[in-house]
């Protein structure tokens, strides 16, 4: 045993660190990379910076896309297929990529510094709270037998409340 692990060593003491050198080939501008708190949008925070490296790589500057801004559209339109289908549909936070491309036509991105998702003063995301209350309001409307026409409203509103009201317009780069 103790020859065969001294096989696999000797290797790693032939190559000491002083004989590595590494060289840039090509050097990629990105964006910090941020922390998506205690939720289940990573599939947001993964695309924004996906196109925020695209916008980069294209020449069109350093922006910081609101990942919270998608989430909350994404909840959205989640929320209307859960209730189309009675509520036989998967219904969470998780999600996938093309779901991001997907809302953009429908809703449009929006800058993390008009729409960050952080209410009460609050500096890092916690939706465990928010998650159980939106699945719990959709098996609700779900189970009544008939439909009630306020039920986005309110589903609209428990978003509001936790992730902070989206605002009708805002200024970006001189223009409305």
């Amino acid at each position: 045993m103790f020859r065969f692990l001294l096989f696999l060593l000797i290797p790693v003491f032939l190559y000491s660190q002083d004989s590595l050198v590494f060289t840039n080939v090509i050097n990629l501008s990105v964006n910090d990379v941020k922390s998506q708190g205690k939720t289940g949008t990573c599939w947001s925070y993964a695309t924004a910076s996906f196109l925020e490296s695209e916008l980069l790589r294209m020449g069109k500057g350093q922006q910081d896309l609101s990942e919270m801004f998608v989430a909350r559209n994404v909840y959205l339109e989640k929320a209307d297929n859960f209730v189309r289908r009675h509520g036989k549909t998967n219904f969470g936070e998780g999600s996938l990529s093309h779901d991001l491309i997907n809302t953009i036509t429908k809703y449009g991105l929006m800058p993390n510094e008009i729409f960050d998702g952080l209410v009460l003063n609050a500096n890092k995301h916690d939706h465990s709270e928010l998650a159980s209350l939106l699945e719990s309001y959709l098996k609700t409307i779900v189970s009544k037998k008939q439909l009630s026409n306020l039920w986005k409203d309110g589903y609209s509103a428990l978003l509001d409340v936790y992730l902070g009201e989206v605002p009708d317009s805002f200024d970006f780069e001189g223009k409305n």
